[in-house]
């Protein structure tokens, strides 16, 4: 029962592993299309704040 849960654990990390490299190539080859959004959320923030 133990080995198996660890060995999920194991998987798990495994897994975001891959994700998070998977995650910095897109964002390194995407990163102009990354900024955009990012200061479009940003914006959506300021500006719901702003007018709240």
């Amino acid at each position: 029962m133990e080995q198996s849960d660890h060995d999920r654990l194991i998987e798990i990390g495994a897994d975001v592993k891959w994700i998070k490299e998977k995650l910095s190539d897109h964002l390194i080859k995407h990163w102009r299309f990354t900024v955009l959004v990012i200061s479009l959320v940003v914006g959506v923030i300021l500006t719901g704040k702003f007018f709240s």
